[in-house]
Formats: structure tokens, C-alpha cells, sequence
């Protein structure tokens, strides 16, 4: 992304009465700028935005104004924030960020701690699918429930994908022409260590019950569906690098991967390169097809009309839950799809010709409007609970901590600075020709305020 523009200063801090919208970040490259959209959004609105790295922003709920604090997800650990927000005396609202390419019943309610419901003042479904299973199981909660898309799914408009052509173009001229390969295998090749720690990691956030023998079975069931993906992924590339000879492949790790085992792994073998900086959309713009096994960004390049296979080995049962399996070709046989795969960079058609259906299996489960983007339908339907929220100067308490100690995982996955959030917030109104009064201001390390648009 481009420089912030020269003109672009910080106002004076303290400036603006408004009640107040926080915006915890897990992880930059995956949340940042759907939150920060959401926050210019609110700005125009009247809303002040705190945005920036949860573990402060966490730490200091009990000492900042009160105001509505929007979660990203529903699992055990999540639910216990935002019972520590209410306390606080914060307004609670959640996506489910874990399910944008979940499509099933059983593992979308999964993804729900059983207290997640009661816990959150305003639930946000990102489709009619979401809401329906929900309000089923939830009956006394239908009436919270607001269908109002995916933040996600605003960044892979036309408008935004020029925001990545000229990065995309390096990537090009650096790589050539090239396959991408997403792997996700963050079980059995956990960034954090190993399969025991990745079941810990589960267990403590609520993904399965530890001490029960089924959900053990699940976490095992779950480490061997990644294992069979795992040896597909392994089968197509060395079919690729047979069979297509002028085509180098670039593997992009998930975030959750020990991406040095790919790097050792694959040392010896010139045309595949393992990269895993950056966004991922500046890489699927340059590549000539993405290859995945059940990933969301599967279902991502769908959304942005750019080819994609998804590999299926037989065996498992987990395939049927993710969308992606549902709006691009699957192959059980990495040898088919190597084939598919060549016919199709050399003009076959066949995914252009299936989009209709594929998109129509895609409505049930994402709601995107033409008319308005996911993060203007979230703020409007937050805007009811600020009526019970104080505005007030954006000023920190007594008890307010500047930084916090933090491991180094969590440094790596959410470490933006001003220079970082203005440069955004720079593209976006580039991109919309609109929100060009918006400034962030640093209050903290990775947290900002962004204050409303003064009329």
C-alpha cells in the first residue's frame, strides 16, 4: 500500500463528544482493514473508534469510556471477554469471524460457546444460512440477531483489488507465471509447537472438550483430515512440477503453519517457493490459479472471479462443512486435479462455466448487497445501541496502561503503527472517494483512536 498522503495530519487529541465504538485486532493482515472500515464508517456517523491490538485494548476496558465493544468471534475465550466487558459496563456485539467459509449446522453452532448468546448484546450474521440456524437454536435471542454480510468480504471488491494490482504486478515480475498453493495445516504443524500444544490451544478456547472421549476422537478425526490434505498437497505439487515444467509454484502457509518445515520441506526444489509475507490477495491477483484443501481463501477468490481448485482426498467427512469444497471444482485424486488444472490455464473454461450454480450456493451463506458494503449494514445496525451510551470525550482513566507485556506470537500478529494505520486509512478513501476527514491517532502500542468527521 501507498504512503499516507502529505496532507493527512492527526488532529489534536480530546477533540470531539461522541459515544464510543472499540475495535480489538487479533491479527493485522486477517482483521485491520475490515475494522478500520468499519471505523470510518462510525466516523461519519458521529462514533469515535478505538482500534488496535486486543490484549490492551482488553487490559484496559475497566479504565476507558463506555461504550460498545465488537468481538470477533463466539469460542469460550471470547465469551469470557465479552462477560468481562458487560461488567465493565460495555455494550456487546460479535461476529463470528471463524465461519466465514463454514457451511454446515453442527460446526457453525460449534463455533458458539454455550454461553457466547447470552454474553453478547448484538449478534451479527453474515447470512441468511447463519441466522437461520441461530435463531432455531436460540429462539429468545432471534430478536438480536442482525443479518449484515462479512467486513471480509468488502476488501475483495473491484474497487479494493486495485489497492493490491501494483504489488501484485512485483509479485509477477519476480516469480513469473505461478500456481499458488495455500496450505492450512495449523494442527499437525502448529506455529506454537507441536499436536499437543494445537489440542491445548483447542481445548482451552472451547473447540472441543478435552475431557471427553469424544471430543479427544474429534481432535483426532480433525489431525487426520489435515494429514490426508496434507499428503494431497504434497501429491499435486510433485505432479505439477512433472508435468508443467515452465510453471513455478509459490506455497503460502497459513499464519497458524511452521512455515520453516515447508522452507526445509521443499530446499531442493528450485520452481516451488515458499513465501509468506503480505496480504494473501496481492498473490492471488498474480497467480494463475490458487490450489487449496478446504481453505476460506478458497472461497475468497471465487468472490473475486479468479480460478481456484480445491483438493479432496477421500476419507473424511470434514470436506462437507467449508464452502469453498461447494464453489470450486473438488478433486478426491491429486493427479485429476493436476490435469483439470492444466486444461484450465491452457483456456478450457469449465470454472467460468459452473460459476452461476457455485454463486447461488454462495448467497445462502454470505448476504453481500450492491448497494451497501458489510461494514456500513454493521454500523447501522449498532447504531440502536448507542443510544444507550453516553457520549463523552475519549479520554483514558485512571488505571490506563500505554503496553503490556506480550509473547512474541502475539507481537508478530498484530504490531501496526500510526505510519501503518494512516496508510490504510489513506487507501481506503482513495479507493471510495470519500472518507478523506478520517485520521487515527496513536494512544497506545498498536492502539489508536480515530474520532468522528466533524461537519
Amino acid at each position: 500500500m501507498g504512503p499516507p498522503a502529505p496532507e493527512r495530519r492527526a488532529r489534536a487529541p480530546g477533540a470531539v463528544i461522541a459515544p464510543v465504538l472499540y475495535l480489538p485486532v487479533e491479527e493485522t493482515k486477517r482483521e485491520l482493514t475490515s475494522r478500520l472500515l468499519i471505523a470510518c464508517f462510525a466516523a461519519e456517523r458521529g462514533i469515535t473508534s478505538v482500534i488496535g491490538q486486543q490484549w490492551l485494548l482488553g487490559h484496559n476496558l475497566e479504565h476507558v469510556p463506555r461504550g460498545l465493544v465488537l468481538f470477533k468471534g463466539n469460542d469460550a475465550l471470547q465469551t469470557h471477554n465479552m462477560m468481562f466487558a458487560k461488567q465493565s459496563g460495555h455494550v456487546t456485539a460479535a461476529f463470528e469471524e471463524e465461519m466465514f467459509g463454514v457451511c454446515t449446522r453442527n460446526q457453525i453452532l460449534r463455533l458458539y460457546d454455550p454461553g457466547a448468546i447470552d454474553a453478547c448484546n448484538l449478534i451479527l450474521a453474515q447470512g441468511g444460512f447463519q441466522h437461520e440456524i441461530l435463531a432455531e437454536r436460540h429462539p429468545r435471542a432471534a430478536e438480536r440477531i442482525r443479518i449484515v454480510g462479512n467486513p471480509r468480504a468488502d476488501l475483495l471488491s473491484s474497487a479494493f483489488r486495485e489497492i493490491h494490482r501494483s504489488a501484485a504486478e512485483d509479485i509477477q515480475a519476480h516469480h513469473g507465471r505461478f500456481i499458488l498453493v495455500n496450505t492450512n495445516f495449523g494442527t499437525v504443524n502448529a506455529s506454537i509447537g507441536n499436536v499437543f500444544d494445537s489440542f491445548d490451544v483447542c481445548a482451552r478456547i472451547g473447540l472441543m472438550d478435552a475431557a471427553t472421549e469424544q471430543g479427544r476422537a474429534d481432535f483426532n478425526e480433525w489431525c487426520g483430515w489435515e494429514r490426508l490434505n496434507f499428503g494431497a498437497i504434497v501429491r499435486f505439487v510433485d505432479w505439477i512440477e512433472r508435468n508443467l515444467p515452465d510453471l513455478a509454484i509459490v506455497l503460502r502457509p497459513h499464519p497458524s503453519e511452521n512455515s520453516d518445515f515447508w522452507r526445509r520441506g521443499y530446499a531442493n526444489h528450485p520452481r516451488v517457493r515458499v513465501e509468506v509475507d503480505g496480504s494473501f490477495i496481492p498473490w492471488l491477483l498474480a497467480s494463475a490459479i490458487l490450489i487449496h484443501t478446504g481453505c476460506t481463501t478458497g472461497m475468497e477468490a471465487f468472490m473475486m472471479g479468479h480460478p481456484a481448485v480445491s483438493l479432496t482426498p477421500p476419507g473424511t467427512h470434514w470436506h462437507a462443512h467449508y464452502l469453498s469444497n461447494r464453489v470450486n471444482p473438488a478433486f478426491a485424486d491429486a493427479s485429476v486435479a493436476g490435469q483439470f488444472v492444466a486444461a484450465e490455464l491452457g483456456g478450457a473454461g469449465r470454472i467460468a462455466a459452473g460459476r452461476a450454480d457455485a454463486m447461488a450456493e454462495l448467497d445462502r451463506h454470505v448476504a453481500i448487497s450492491s448497494s451497501k458494503l458489510s461494514a456500513e449494514r454493521t454500523v447501522e445496525a449498532m447504531l440502536p445501541f448507542f443510544g444507550s451510551i453516553k457520549s463523552q470525550l475519549w479520554r483514558p482513566g485512571r488505571g490506563f496502561v500505554a503496553s503490556i507485556d506480550r509473547h512474541p506470537r502475539q507481537i508478530d500478529k498484530m504490531n501496526a503503527n500510526l505510519n501503518d494505520v494512516s496508510a490504510e486509512l489513506h487507501d481506503i478513501a482513495r479507493v471510495f472517494g470519500r472518507f478523506q476527514r478520517v485520521y487515527a491517532r496513536a494512544i497506545g502500542d498498536a492502539l489508536f483512536c480515530i474520532d468522528p468527521v466533524i461537519s
